[in-house]
C-alpha cells in the first residue's frame, strides 16, 4: 500500500477490527487480530 488509504471499522464494538484499504476498496489490510484466538492481541 501506498498513497491515500481508508481506515475502515467492519462493525463498531469493543472487540472491533481495523482494517485499512485503498480508496477504491481493494488492498484490504487487517491491522489488528482482536477476534482471532490464536494470535496474541485477542481480548
Amino acid at each position: 500500500m501506498s498513497g491515500t488509504f481508508i481506515g475502515w471499522f467492519p462493525e463498531f464494538g469493543y472487540r472491533t477490527d481495523l482494517y485499512l484499504m485503498n480508496p477504491d476498496g481493494g488492498g484490504r489490510i487487517k491491522l489488528t487480530h482482536f477476534n482471532d484466538k490464536t494470535n496474541p492481541s485477542y481480548l
